[in-house]
C-alpha cells in the first residue's frame, strides 16, 4: 500500500475548483488499487484573508506571505499523516521531511519571459498584469526553492517541462510531463442535427480567450451560410447590444450543458492571447472536433494536425482558419486516425497512473526526503 497526501486549496465547490482538475485527479488516484489518498485541504481563515487584503489588496493571491501561511497549514496537517509521497496542486510550499511533488500548468519563469518579450500581452491578457517584474522575481525565488526541495515536478505539457528545464537548473531530472485530463465527460447521446454548422467557443475570461475576435471573425464568414456560434463561459453577455440571432449564448454553464454542445459542434475555436494549457482542446478532440488555437504555449503539442494554429489571433486569421476547417475533412480524419491514443492520453486514469508509477520508481531508488 502506498499512501499519498493530496494537498489542495479547494474552492467552495470542489468539483469546480480549477475547472475540475484537482477533483478529477483526486478521484482517479483514489481509484487505483493499493493506493490510499489522504485529502489535505487548505483554507485561510477570515482574519488571515482580512490581513492579506489590507496589506496586498489586488496582489493578495500571488505573494509569498500568503504562500507562507498555506505552507505552514500544510505542514501542520502533514505532521499527523504517515505518507510515502505528497502531491501539491501548484507550488504551495516545502513539505517538510516528505517526498513531495508539484502539479502545474505554468511556471513563473514563463511569465517573466512573457513580460520581457511581449509586455502588452502580459499586462492585458495574462491575468498577472497587476504584478511588476519585481513581484515576479520575488515569487520566482519561492518557486525555485520549492522545486529545489521537491522529489519531482509533474507538468501538464512538454512546453512547461522544457521551460522549467531551461530556467531552473535545480529541477534537472525531476520534471515529468503527465498532461491533464478532460473534465467534461463524454456522454453518449443522440442529437438531432439540423442544417446548421456550429462553432463552439468556451471561456469565462472572454477577453483573454480572444472572444471578441472570434465573434468578429464569425460574422465575417457567416453571411449566406448556415452557421451558428455558441459562446459559453462568461456569466453575462459581454456587449451592450443584445445577443445576435446567429449566436447562442449559454453563459457560465455546467458540465452537462457543455457536454451537449460539444456534441453539437463542428469546430472548436479558442485562440487565447495567453493560455498555458487549454483543457478544453482535449475535451473537443476526444469528441472528434477540429480545433483552432494560438500557435504558442502548449497549444501546438495538443492541436498538432487536428486543426489550425493561428499566429496572432486576429479576426482575419481566425476567419480564414474557420473557413478552412469547416470546408476540409482532413482534420476530422486526422483525429479519427489517432482517436484511441487521444482518449487514452487525456484520461485522468492514465495521468493518475503515470504519477503513481513515477512515485513508485522514485521510492524504489533513493527514498530521500527534503533537506
Amino acid at each position: 500500500m502506498i499512501n499519498i497526501a493530496f494537498v489542495c486549496e479547494w474552492g467552495p465547490d470542489r468539483a469546480r475548483t480549477w475547472s475540475g482538475t484537482p477533483y478529477s485527479l483526486f478521484q482517479s488516484l483514489d481509484s487505483i488499487e493499493n493506493i490510499n489518498v489522504v485529502n489535505i485541504s487548505l483554507k485561510l481563515n477570515r482574519i488571515e484573508n482580512k490581513l492579506l487584503n489590507s496589506l496586498y489588496k489586488d496582489k493578495q493571491n500571488f505573494n509569498v506571505f500568503r504562500l507562507g501561511l498555506l505552507q505552514s497549514k500544510m505542514n501542520q496537517q502533514l505532521k499527523d499523516v504517515d505518507c510515502d509521497a505528497v502531491i501539491e496542486i501548484g507550488d504551495i510550499g516545502i513539505a517538510k521531511n516528505k517526498n513531495y511533488y508539484t502539479y502545474q500548468d505554468l511556471c513563473i519563469a514563463s511569465l517573466m519571459n512573457l513580460y520581457d518579450q511581449d509586455k502588452p500581452i502580459y499586462s492585458r491578457f495574462s491575468n498577472f498584469g497587476q504584478y511588476s517584474y519585481d513581484d515576479l522575481v520575488k515569487r520566482n525565488k519561492w518557486q525555485e526553492k520549492v522545486y529545489r526541495n521537491s522529489k519531482g515536478i509533474f507538468t501538464m505539457s512538454d512546453w512547461l517541462k522544457q521551460t522549467i528545464d531551461k530556467n531552473y537548473s535545480c529541477a534537472a531530472g525531476k520534471t515529468h510531463t503527465v498532461h491533464a485530463g478532460i473534465n467534461v465527460r463524454l456522454r453518449p447521446e443522440e442529437l438531432k442535427k439540423d442544417d446548421y454548422r456550429y462553432i463552439l467557443f468556451i471561456g469565462r475570461d472572454f477577453d483573454r480567450k480572444n472572444g471578441r475576435n472570434v465573434i468578429e471573425a464569425f460574422h465575417k464568414i457567416s453571411k449566406d451560410r448556415h452557421l451558428r456560434l455558441i459562446i459559453a463561459g462568461p456569466s453575462k453577455w459581454p456587449y451592450e447590444k443584445s445577443v445576435p440571432e446567429d449566436v447562442i449564448f449559454l453563459g457560465d454553464s455546467d458540465h452537462i450543458t457543455l457536454s451537449h454542445y460539444y456534441q453539437l459542434a463542428d469546430v472548436f475555436c479558442m485562440p487565447s492571447y495567453f493560455e498555458a494549457y487549454g483543457i478544453v482542446f482535449p475535451e473537443a478532440l476526444v469528441r472528434g472536433i477540429p480545433c483552432i488555437g494560438l500557435n504558442k504555449y502548449s497549444m501546438p503539442e495538443i492541436i498538432k494536425d487536428y486543426g489550425i494554429l493561428v499566429k496572432e489571433g486576429t479576426s482575419d486569421e481566425i476567419a480564414a482558419a474557420l473557413t478552412e476547417t469547416l470546408n476540409s475533412s482532413k482534420y476530422k480524419a486526422n483525429i479519427e486516425r489517432d482517436k484511441a491514443q487521444i482518449i487514452q492520453t487525456y484520461s485522468w486514469n492514465t495521468i493518475a497512473n503515470d504519477m503513481v508509477n513515477q512515485i513508485k520508481q522514485d521510492l524504489a531508488s533513493v527514498p530521500a526526503a527534503n533537506k
